[in-house]
């Protein structure tokens, strides 16, 4: 039988954000599930969930973007809408309304693009295990620079 190879600091870290992002964003919720999916022990994922909370983590992440993004969307509409019944002629914003209809925009364009340190694990744990298919040298290679790039990401 061959001998398990003992994950690095680094490989540990990547799989716990996969499977905290699988538990919190995607909506899998069994141990079993997860520990399959990311290469790890029930028990171990069953520690990280209850030591990190990731139940509470669950709904705020879903919930504090979500509300975030519609309270933005009816801060938009409400302004345009408020600029348009000025009537014809005197439906454009003046400067102050410009800057916040700015500031809103980007505020939204932030909130729908932002990628989160979990989202960037999911994306290169996929590559990763897709290159490990096709190329297992070069699979390495990717790793070394995804470790890298989280570690930086971290910071």
């Amino acid at each position: 039988m061959a001998e398990k190879k003992r994950l690095s600091k680094a490989e540990i870290a990547v799989r716990k954000e996969l499977a905290k992002n699988l538990f919190t964003k995607d909506g899998v919720t069994t141990q079993k599930e997860l520990a399959e999916r990311v290469g790890i022990s029930e028990k171990s994922i069953g520690k990280w969930i209850a030591e990190e909370k990731w139940e509470t983590q669950r709904a705020g992440i879903l919930m504090t973007r979500e509300v975030e993004l519609k309270r933005l969307y009816k801060q938009f509409t409400n302004l345009n809408d408020a600029i348009e019944k000025r009537g014809k002629g005197a439906d454009f914003p003046d400067s102050k309304e410009a800057d916040i209809l700015k500031k809103l925009t980007a505020s939204i364009r932030d909130l729908e693009t932002e990628v989160s340190l979990q989202e960037a694990c999911e994306v290169l744990m996929k590559l990763i295990n897709f290159a490990r298919t096709e190329n297992l040298t070069e699979a390495k290679i990717i790793m070394k620079w995804a470790d890298l790039m989280i570690k930086t990401l971290v910071k």
